[in-house]
């Protein structure tokens, strides 16, 4: 059975999901790798006579300037190698969550789901925004992440766990 929703619902889902989108294109905008590459994209299109209706958008060449980006900067063997012996420091989003837990050792999961959905669109924050079944947040690198809502209850308990840990020495 299909799901109706109101016009009112559907436009607030819009303007959630466009601003979503406008915050990452801004954010991919600031690079200047990834903004010359994107551009590059469209000019060729142009340059090989691509109809207008069937040419990507600038959204679009932004997201796919930024993949093969990432995927240049992503490490080879030899990098792999060498970082295997040092720790990995987690992202912004588990950092938020182990500071909360420091706080807040006895924090749950829905507690943490509530919390971050405070912090959701904050300017200072590293929350962009919570759907429902992602998050979106901001990196250190003036980059976006996205994860799992059922990857939280697993941060959520390593950093428990990490907690404890520390706790105890």
């Amino acid at each position: 059975m299909p799901v109706v929703i109101s016009a009112a619902e559907l436009n607030q889902q819009n303007e959630i999901f466009w601003r979503r989108e406008t915050e990452l294109m801004q954010c991919r905008l600031q690079k200047p790798v990834i903004a010359a590459l994107a551009f590059d994209f469209i000019n060729s299109e142009g340059e090989r006579l691509i109809p207008m209706r069937y040419r990507m958008g600038l959204e679009f060449a932004l997201q796919e300037a930024e993949k093969i980006v990432q995927h240049l900067a992503a490490p080879g063997p030899n990098e792999a190698a060498r970082r295997a012996g040092s720790a990995r420091k987690g992202d912004p989003l588990t950092r938020l969550i182990r500071d909360m837990v420091q706080r807040q050792p006895d924090l749950s999961e829905s507690q943490l789901c509530t919390a971050l959905e405070a912090q959701a669109g904050h300017p200072d924050g590293i929350i962009i925004d919570i759907g429902e079944d992602r998050v979106w947040f901001k990196t250190g690198k003036n980059t976006t992440k996205e994860a799992s809502i059922s990857s939280l209850k697993d941060r959520l308990s390593r950093a428990k766990k990490d907690f404890l840990r520390a706790k105890s020495r």
